[in-house]
């Protein structure tokens, strides 16, 4: 009988269905149950004109918004039920009788755990923004939001980054804080490409939309989370404060007058109906201290006024900017808060926008001036809302003290002068430099061909000395006095020193001439040169070379890095005491950028206060007549590593050994060959 009675006021209250479908017999079944569990009386519901509201929408609408009447309804049951199993246990109930109904894609999101929820009321939130951007801009030359959108409907299966974040993803790329990096960054795409007006409006329409559906949700939070801060209107409350909260406290005062006005009508019952003021009262004034605690939890500050200008609630926040407290406020007049020069446009606006409904002001951004306690004017952001129940007005204003970021935008816009004048200056100093680099690439060339071609034409007149001591030692023969060979020899000496040096200079100069196409370099090939160039020295003193982490190949010109290693090896087995065998570690460990190898011998090391100059052309760190060499062979090294995009370095005691440190790079580099 109850249910026939519900299903009869229904049709007289919101009309018939507009079809006969299953699926709308359903939503009406579910309806009626719904009714039936609430203890309120239907035609003092405040839920009454939402329903009206919702079997008058088209049919496609009313599945779409099925979602919507279902929290509605689950709301007005919990407040008259206040235990915190009833939401669970009227979800369990609908499940078990309505389970083709609860399979619905906007309805079946209620029934998942809040885990379930949050990432379903992300992917959904997402989705609805890149679905508006890509309806009103059609496929961009990147495909960012094509990509984004099918990384976003594959959620919450997904396991790969975002492909647009730079960073490594999370274990679990599905958590609250990741999806609002997301939003971050699709947000700042649609910033780049349209600008910050338009990103805004596409973020308000994915909201309203989700709202509509889900705000009553205990887990639509997750929304305001990953809304980026710059397009939250009141950071963390946004729509869903000045709606649904003030939307929520008109119901309960309107509740109590239709319910006071029911008292005297049923005087019978007067000791129950008092009970139920009573219980309304309490809910009501739990209800306005959730709102209060809410709005004095949002950064910005809230202010609520009725259509007669008269603040009826202000936050902490509003407190703090304006230096009253809540009860100098409540009962003012909102001119209160305002410079002489605003108050009598308020007031001008109010009396047009309750007339005509017309506003300049209302749902925008605005910037004007709020006056303080102590009578300072102070710059100020306002955003005001207004929501119209049974033709009451009740205004909500958010509203931020903007005088912190008015400063910074005006050393903004000296800083970016000044910047653009040290860009101007150091365009200028980077054309000069440019200048003095080609000049100084000239003047590399020149030397280097001109140490080529000295180091060259000596060879011949030495030739010419060399032979004429050679023909003195043969025309002397034995018959030469002791004083002559010494000094004969002496001069031998010094033709080897000189070859040495001009062979070694002929060696350092070729290095910088030409240019050589860097190749990949099997590292085998190399080691295969330097001990076939270098094997008489390794079997006379028995050397030993070892190998730890070399890579297969690197990158570079093979001639030069063989004189490389095999200056470096040869070194080591050079300097060594006397009768101690060689040992020559090579190792190599990979870099960002670059091989990291070093060289390490057992020989006498080089003394502290010569090793800063030992890279230097004709620069040696032992007596060249006990180390025979010409002081190049670590020149050439530098020269070669540098030119391969390193840099080399040497460790080294005295009577300890030596290691040379030197970097490879594995990324192709310009210009140094």
């Amino acid at each position: 009988m109850l249910s026939k009675a519900l299903s009869w006021i229904k049709r007289l209250l919101f009309g018939s269905p507009k079809t006969k479908a299953p699926v709308f017999w359903e939503i009406e079944l579910l309806h009626e149950f719904l009714l039936s569990q609430s203890a309120q009386p239907l035609l003092s519901s405040p839920i009454q004109q939402f329903d009206k509201d919702y079997f008058k929408l088209p049919a496609d609408q009313m599945i779409e918004q099925v979602s919507a009447l279902y929290l509605n309804h689950e709301q007005r049951i919990s407040e008259y039920k206040p235990n915190r199993k009833t939401k669970a246990d009227l979800r369990d109930a609908v499940r078990s009788r309505f389970p083709k109904l609860v399979k619905l894609p906007h309805f079946n999101l209620i029934f998942l755990s809040e885990k379930e929820q949050n990432v379903l009321l992300g992917k959904t939130f997402l989705s609805a923004i890149l679905r508006g951007a890509i309806h009103i801009l059609g496929k961009a030359e990147d495909h960012f939001f094509e990509h984004s959108l099918q990384w976003v409907d594959r959620l919450p299966e997904v396991k790969q980054a975002f492909p647009y974040l730079p960073e490594d993803p999370p274990p679990h790329p599905m958590t609250p804080q990741y999806l609002a990096e997301v939003s971050q960054q699709i947000a700042s795409s649609l910033e780049q490409k349209m600008g910050a007006r338009f990103t805004q409006r596409v973020y308000d329409n994915a909201y309203q939309d989700i709202a509509n559906r889900y705000k009553l949700l205990n887990t639509f939070p997750i929304i305001i989370s990953i809304i980026p801060q710059q397009f939250l209107d009141t950071d963390k409350i946004g729509l869903l404060t000045k709606h649904q909260l003030s939307a929520t406290l008109l119901e309960k005062v309107s509740f109590l007058e239709d319910l006071n006005q029911q008292l005297g009508e049923r005087n019978v019952a007067l000791q129950s109906a008092q009970e139920e003021v009573r219980r309304a009262q309490k809910a009501s004034e739990e209800a306005y201290l959730q709102l209060r605690e809410v709005m004095n939890a949002v950064k910005d500050g809230i202010i609520t006024a009725n259509d007669k200008s008269e603040i009826i609630m202000v936050n902490k926040e509003v407190e703090e900017i304006w230096g009253y407290t809540s009860a100098e406020l409540i009962g003012k007049d909102l001119t209160i808060l305002m410079p002489e020069k605003y108050r009598s446009r308020h007031s001008a606006g109010m009396n047009r926008y309750l007339s005509t409904r017309v506003s300049k002001v209302l749902n925008t951004n605005v910037i004007m001036e709020g006056l303080k306690k102590g009578g300072q004017a102070f710059p100020l952001e306002i955003n005001i809302s207004d929501l119209e129940f049974q033709g009451r007005h009740l205004f909500t204003a958010a509203v931020r003290d903007i005088s912190a970021r008015i400063k910074a935008e005006n050393e903004l816009k000296a800083s970016k002068a000044l910047l653009e004048q040290r860009t101007l200056d150091l365009e200028q100093a980077q054309g000069q430099l440019k200048i003095t680099i080609e000049e100084l690439k000239s003047s590399n060339h020149d030397l280097e061909r001109f140490a080529y071609v000295a180091s060259h034409d000596l060879q011949e007149p030495l030739r010419t000395v060399k032979g004429y001591l050679n023909l003195i030692k043969e025309r002397l023969g034995s018959e030469a006095a002791e004083h002559v060979r010494e000094y004969l020899a002496y001069a031998d000496l010094g033709v080897l020193r000189m070859e040495q040096l001009i062979q070694g200079l002929l060696e350092y100069s070729r290095i910088g001439r030409g240019a050589s196409r860097m190749v990949d370099v099997k590292f085998d090939d190399i080691m295969t040169l330097v001990r076939y160039n270098l094997q008489e020295q390794i079997k006379a003193s028995e050397a030993v070379i070892t190998l730890d982490g070399i890579p297969e190949q690197l990158l570079g010109n093979k001639i030069q890095l063989v004189q490389l290693f095999q200056n470096l090896i040869s070194n080591g087995i050079k300097f060594v005491s006397v009768g101690t065998k060689p040992h020559i570690q090579i190792r190599c460990t990979e870099g960002e950028e670059h091989w990291n190898f070093s060289i390490q011998d057992n020989g006498i090391g080089i003394p502290e206060l010569q090793q800063d100059e030992i890279f230097e052309v004709f620069k040696r760190a032992h007596d060249s007549r006990n180390y025979q060499g010409a002081g190049i062979g670590l020149a050439i090294c530098k020269k070669v590593v540098e030119r391969h995009g390193g840099s080399i370095a040497v460790e080294s005691k005295a009577g300890a050994g030596t290691t040379f440190s030197f970097t490879l790079s594995f990324i192709p580099v310009q210009s140094v060959l």
